[in-house]
């Protein structure tokens, strides 16, 4: 992981846009978390002036929102979504549906979302894959029994058809590796 102090909001809103219009060059299509609160708005704005000049695309990305509060009703307009679209998503081009909210799959529980952001960056990880995409995310919200919005109250995962395997065979999980397969995720290439 690479630390870079910066002086303020709007220096920080160019880096991180720069490192995301790389990976949007490098990966069209990627998978984008969404954050919450008011420190990435200054990114968001860069993001969006960006788009607007031209000189980034979200046609092809996909989106999801990392947070939400639980509870409030669809139209309220604290609801992380809402707040996200307002914020960036109406201001740049992603098509159409392209940004989905986990908590769909999680019914907006912190925890729940943590649990299953973190295994599917662990199936990317098992997989090689250079995204981690909606097939994947439901596919690992389906494995930890997440349908419909209704997280259990206590969620024990199995452990991963890979891993699982991996184990039989001997192998263990190098943990190194899987940092260093995170951090490859964030660096263009």
């Amino acid at each position: 992981m690479e630390v870079v102090i910066l002086r303020d909001a709007k220096e920080i809103g160019g880096v991180a846009a720069d490192a995301v219009g790389a990976l949007l060059i490098r990966i069209p299509s990627a998978v984008l978390g969404l954050a919450t609160g008011s420190s990435p708005l200054a990114i968001y704005d860069e993001l969006a002036a960006r788009c607007n000049a031209g000189l980034i695309s979200f046609r092809q990305a996909r989106g999801f929102t990392l947070d939400e509060y639980v509870g409030l009703p669809t139209d309220h307009p604290e609801l992380y979504r809402n707040v996200i679209d307002t914020a960036f998503v109406s201001r740049v081009d992603f098509a159409p549906g392209a940004v989905k909210a986990i908590h769909g799959s999680s019914g907006g529980t912190p925890r729940v979302i943590n649990t299953l952001c973190d295994n599917a960056l662990f199936e990317g990880y098992v997989a090689r894959a250079p995204i981690i995409d909606e097939g994947m995310i439901a596919r690992v919200a389906l494995d930890l029994g997440l349908q419909g919005g209704a997280p259990p109250s206590e969620i024990r995962p199995p452990a991963p058809a890979a891993v699982k395997a991996a184990a039989t065979k001997g192998k263990p999980v190098d943990l190194g590796e899987i940092d260093r397969y995170l951090a490859g995720l964030a660096k263009p290439s």
